[in-house]
């Protein structure tokens, strides 16, 4: 059995999610709640092949944003991605690894509108639709990665806390340069 390289799993997710923020902007006369979670399936194209990563995106309002993916069957985490209006953490939990960025350090490799206000947008009109929200690469603008897109479904307004994401001194940071370059040898 292949191993899934989840460190450039990663980069896709993270490049879906903060690219679907480029869509289009249509108003919605309806309120937003402060706190939305939504089951995700992430399916991207590897080696041929699709393969599709489970998890849930939890997201507080004007704070933070977390998308967790899960390994399949064994339902535990693989890949977790904090968000804030600042700052970036990806972590690699099968490889030990996580990235650390600030929007500094983001803003070369993302589009100009590419926020997270965007993002949160979204996110809410998404879940006012109250059915399943599907975004391939191509609405994305990433039409090299034909087949790869996310799906969120079940959506919920119920209230959470997010507690910050704590790594033990196994994990080692892996410079953003280099986790490009990483990404880039996998595609």
């Amino acid at each position: 059995m292949k191993r899934i390289h989840l460190f450039p799993l990663s980069l896709l997710c993270l490049l879906l999610c903060l690219l679907g923020s480029c869509g289009s902007h249509r108003s919605t006369s309806r309120s937003s709640s402060p706190c939305l979670s939504a089951k995700v399936a992430l399916t991207l194209p590897y080696q041929g092949r699709q393969q599709t990563l489970r998890g849930q995106l939890r997201l507080v309002s004007g704070e933070q944003a977390r998308l967790t993916l899960l390994m399949p069957l064994l339902r535990t985490e693989v890949v977790r991605l904090d968000l804030t209006p600042d700052t970036l953490l990806l972590v690699d939990r099968m490889g030990h690894r996580y990235v650390r960025a600030s929007r500094q350090e983001l803003r070369p490799l993302l589009p100009r509108r590419a926020t997270f206000a965007q993002l949160e947008r979204l996110l809410q009109r998404a879940a006012l639709s109250g059915r399943e929200a599907r975004l391939t690469a191509a609405q994305l603008g990433l039409p090299r990665l034909e087949g790869a897109q996310i799906v969120l479904t079940d959506f919920s307004h119920t209230p959470f806390t997010l507690s910050p994401t704590r790594l033990s001194s196994r994990y080692q940071e892996v410079p953003i340069h280099e986790w490009i370059h990483q990404i880039a040898a996998d595609f």
